[in-house]
């Protein structure tokens, strides 16, 4: 049904997908225009522009120094298509709200060059995404530095099988026909496709037959869940392809946009170490993306005015938007800066002074204003955190049992249109909740099925349709996200915080008396064979029991190290 929200968090090392977090938009007041007036004067508003999801692509995503868009990302596409059909089954109008593609580059190299490779990535993307091999096929015939597609992206398609039950043409390895053996290869891998398609036999691709092969490359990786082609038209992008150059729908942002960036120590020090060059340019893979932002339904743009230069234009075009700091932003700073991390430039200390921050010292590694007014919220671009909430019970000889395997249900929130976010907990008793605002009270729902816990009354009806079966009785517990205060062996309050949260002592534990304090801290000593020890050192392993120490990581896109682009 129109109006219900969607919530979607899909973390995997082939991409992210994703909504952003649901903003409350506030009713639009304006005066009444007289009927005599009406042809002549009128009320206008500019509403604003709302992305409401989005799809990431990692460098895996492309081929080193290339445009040409790897197999590897066939998954990340299917999962955008569940995406995008969940998005539209939302709306009464059954289209799908609009979108725009950006790319990046990673902050080594030359403007220029990174500016130009970006945007071809982008053009790519977008080309896949509507089906308009014209597109690559531009992108074959006319390189750009490294960016040549070749051989090896024949080779690349003809591996992949192209139509149902059809074993790949081409099983050697992917290098561009360097030896004899795979010369010979990929020349029979050619042929057999072109007596399959009905082009006869040969050696050579010419235009016609590319795109044919483009084609049914971009199908055969572009699927939805059911396994159908999911493919978008021009009408599903902000400027609608008004313009040639396709502005509004496709940028290419070069390596002005940053989301990670190495301390300037380090970065001296690449330069004369290569093991530490390697792992700069390892870290660096997170700023080699694509990413499909996606808008309120409705949304659409005049090109004429959009902020950003077309994918093919030249970079300091691009400087019009920035910050008047935007090159400290992207500039490698003390520390390593990571964007979403420190966000906020003025510091408030516990006497509530207020003390400018340098730029330069927190996460705001972004010079494009406008580009970072939508990806400071989105799931994307800005480090994903969580909530690790381990749920566990006591035992019958005082040990802590997980709550393993057990469904859950949270309510991110207290919010109407808060998300709901249904699991089960791992082999530890975890569960992982996204960070969608620094402070919320979130409700739980354990699956206590089995367990002597008292069950809650009454029935909660849910807020969608994907519920479990008899989660009306699942057992509750409130959490206050975001109210843990920072590990302080000398501050009683975070030590009661978490001795409470280990399941010692009844009452909240801002309420506890002193006597309640010591017997919790009594028990949480004897418990752990901590008599002999002094109170620091208890105090340190409460702190050690209740950290994140231990948990179960998240999924990574990290690879292994790579050259640098330019």
């Amino acid at each position: 049904m129109a109006g219900e929200p969607i919530f979607i968090i899909d973390v995997a090392p082939n991409g992210i997908i994703a909504t952003h977090p649901q903003r409350a938009e506030l009713p639009v007041l304006v005066a009444p225009i007289p009927i005599e007036q009406r042809e002549t004067n009128f009320n206008a508003i500019r509403d604003k522009l709302v992305a409401i999801g989005c799809m990431r692509l990692p460098n895996t995503g492309f081929a080193f120094d290339s445009s040409f868009i790897s197999p590897e990302s066939a998954d990340a596409f299917t999962r955008f298509a569940r995406l995008m059909l969940k998005l539209r089954d939302a709306h009464e109008s059954k289209q799908f709200p609009p979108c725009s593609v950006f790319a990046h580059a990673d902050p080594t190299g030359d403007d220029g060059y990174n500016k130009i490779l970006s945007g071809r990535r982008a053009l790519a993307l977008y080309g896949l995404l509507i089906r308009k091999p014209e597109i690559w096929d531009e992108l074959f015939t006319v390189g750009h530095g490294g960016d040549q597609w070749g051989t090896k992206s024949f080779q690349t398609m003809l591996s992949q099988s192209l139509a149902t039950d059809e074993p790949p043409f081409y099983t050697g390895p992917i290098d561009g026909a360097l030896t004899p053996q795979t010369q010979k290869a990929t020349r029979d891998a050619i042929s057999a496709w072109r007596e399959s398609r009905g082009f006869g036999k040969g050696f050579n691709l010419d235009k016609k037959m590319r795109l044919a092969l483009f084609l049914e490359y971009m199908n055969a990786i572009c699927k939805d869940p059911d396994g159908n082609n999911f493919e978008l038209t021009k009408d599903d992008f902000i400027a609608r392809g008004a313009e040639k150059s396709l502005r509004g729908d496709v940028q290419g942002c070069g390596e002005f946009n940053p989301i990670f960036l190495f301390s300037q120590e380090k970065t001296k020090a690449a330069k004369k170490d290569k093991t530490l060059e390697a792992v700069r340019n390892e870290l660096y893979v997170v700023d080699r993306r694509a990413l499909v932002f996606v808008f309120k339904h409705g949304t659409r743009i005049d090109p004429a005015k959009w902020p950003c230069p077309a994918a093919r234009e030249r970079p300091d075009l691009c400087a019009k938007r920035f910050w008047s700091d935007g090159d400290k932003r992207r500039k490698e700073g003390p520390e390593d800066r990571t964007f979403g991390d420190k966000m906020t430039i003025l510091a408030v200390d516990e006497t509530n002074t207020v003390t400018p921050r340098p730029v330069e010292e927190t996460g705001n590694t972004m010079a494009c204003r406008f580009y970072h007014g939508f990806a400071q919220h989105s799931p994307c671009e800005r480090k994903l955190r969580e909530w690790v909430v381990r749920l566990r019970i006591d035992g019958a000889g005082g040990e802590k049992i997980p709550l393993s395997n057990r469904r859950y249900v949270v309510k991110a929130g207290e919010a109407e249109f808060a998300p709901l976010i249904r699991g089960t907990t791992d082999d530890k008793g975890e569960l992982r909740i996204p960070v969608i605002d620094e402070r919320t009270k979130m409700t739980i729902k354990i699956d206590a099925t089995g367990l002597d816990m008292p069950q809650p009354e009454g029935n909660d009806p849910g807020a969608d349709t994907d519920k479990f079966a008899g989660e009306e009785d699942f057992w509750p517990l409130i959490v206050d996200g975001g109210a843990l205060r920072e590990r302080d062996v000398g501050d009683d309050a975070a030590v009661k915080q978490r001795l409470y949260n280990l399941g010692f002592g009844e009452n909240a534990p801002d309420k506890w008396t002193q006597e309640e304090f010591d017997e919790a801290f009594k028990q949480f000593r004897h418990r752990n064979n901590l008599d002999n020890e002094d109170d620091n050192t208890v105090r340190a392993a409460i702190f050690d029991e209740h950290e994140i120490k231990g948990a179960t990581p998240p999924p990574s896109e990290q690879t292994e190290p790579e050259p640098q682009e330019s």
